[in-house]
């Protein structure tokens, strides 16, 4: 086996455990960002911002799909000269659960760093597109009327037909806005170490050109 070989072995076998380790922050960070959605929703009583099969679709279609492309991901050939991450040595079991514990909490603040824009920016988008479908088709009637603490009257939401189909087309355009984000978000871990244009990702084969307009092509046709 010449030295090219071991080169490309270990060059490849590097960039597999990264993308895994990615891959699987990502699936979690997607799935994160769909409960902080929901979360959020329920605690302030506004309309909601998913249905059912709705959160299934992403929970088993979209964010699968762009974790798969992600773990897939071409690796720049500079991958050799940064530094592997290495096992720190352990006086103690304490001093590994304090370890483990100081990760978890950098997790959640890259969490809150990186994802806490699509959450806001989702509901923002949703609640401002369902206020104005629901204002243009009901002679300005305010859609904050329709928030569960405005109720007065304790009238179901779902039965005016007219709220439900405000809804849903807000839901629509909210999620297409969601992938999008969720798409660029995937390239962000991809190449973590660099811009976009330092990657040269158009320059070489790698399946996230063909994920990523995968999810957005399935997202409208799901819409």
């Amino acid at each position: 086996i010449s030295f090219q070989e071991i080169f490309w072995l270990i060059c490849t076998a590097r960039r597999y455990l990264k993308n895994l380790w990615q891959s699987l922050i990502f699936f979690a960070s997607g799935v994160a960002t769909l409960f902080s959605i929901m979360f959020v929703v329920n605690i302030s009583g506004a309309p909601l911002a998913f249905f059912a099969y709705q959160i299934y679709w992403y929970l088993w279609i979209i964010v699968p799909l762009l974790s798969f492309g992600l773990f897939f991901a071409k690796t720049r050939l500079e991958t050799l000269k940064e530094l592997a991450v290495k096992n720190v040595d352990k006086s103690s079991l304490q001093a590994d659960r304090d370890s483990s514990s100081r990760s978890l909490w950098r997790y959640l603040v890259y969490f809150l760093l990186r994802f806490s824009t699509i959450i806001i920016g989702y509901l923002v988008v949703f609640l401002s597109a369902l206020h104005s479908r629901y204002d243009s088709q009901h002679n300005h009637k305010n859609v904050h009327s329709y928030f569960y603490w405005h109720n007065a009257n304790g009238d179901s939401i779902i039965d005016d037909s007219g709220f439900v189909s405000a809804q849903s087309h807000a839901q629509s355009f909210a999620q297409l806005i969601l992938t999008i984000m969720l798409t660029i978000q995937t390239l962000g871990f991809a190449y973590r170490n660099c811009s976009l244009w330092e990657s040269k990702i158009l320059q070489q084969p790698t399946p996230l050109l063909i994920v990523i307009p995968a999810a957005i092509i399935l997202q409208v046709v799901n819409l």
